[in-house]
């Protein structure tokens, strides 16, 4: 039953009118740049984010093709055309590993997508480790050119999240079970954009 709430909360949260849209626009624009035949990787959030693109997890899921650890990634150098890492550097003990592998299986002249919070929750799925500045990720990725960074998500989006974590007196939401969901609720709505 636990898992089931978690889902349910989990698939609240990430439908809230307080989130902002996962996939932000300006990326997809940009990755809507690059040819069809663009050979791309999914790294960690199994979105699939083009129809050609590879996707990679430490845990087989529909839609996964490649079981690995983004710290050590089972790709020659020079792979791939592009990498998106959405809301993933996060979750891995050792970001920096991460970083240099993403580099590593880059073409030159490839595009890097990288999404990080800097302003969020504690959120598992399975750990959570850090939070990013974009001075933080330049040192991260400070082997590659920057193409376009910003703000994907502003106060909107932040002060409610900040203000139900406090509500729920900082549990950990997706494992607090129901009650810490309902509790959520209340600032959620309260507090919409």
């Amino acid at each position: 039953v636990v898992g089931k709430a978690a889902r349910l909360y989990a698939w609240w949260w990430w439908r809230s009118p307080n989130r902002p849209r996962v996939t932000d626009d300006s990326y997809v624009r940009l990755l809507d740049q690059l040819p069809p035949q663009s050979v791309g990787l999914d790294l960690g959030s199994r979105q699939r984010i083009r129809e050609t693109a590879f996707t990679v997890e430490l845990s087989p899921f529909p839609g996964v093709d490649v079981v690995a650890n983004g710290q050590d990634l089972p790709f020659a150098a020079g792979t791939f055309d592009y990498v998106w890492c959405n809301a993933v550097l996060e979750h891995t003990p050792q970001p920096m590993k991460m970083a240099a592998e993403i580099v590593r299986i880059l073409k030159p002249g490839a595009m890097a997508f990288i999404q990080v919070p800097f302003l969020e929750n504690v959120h598992g799925w399975p750990d959570d480790y850090y939070r990013f500045t974009l001075s933080g990720l330049r040192v991260l990725f400070v082997d590659l050119e920057e193409v376009k960074s910003g703000v994907s998500a502003g106060p909107g989006q932040v002060l409610p999240d900040l203000l139900q974590y406090y509500f729920t007196l900082f549990g950990e939401l997706q494992k607090g079970g129901l009650l810490i969901s309902l509790l959520c609720l209340i600032p959620g709505c309260l507090l919409l954009p």
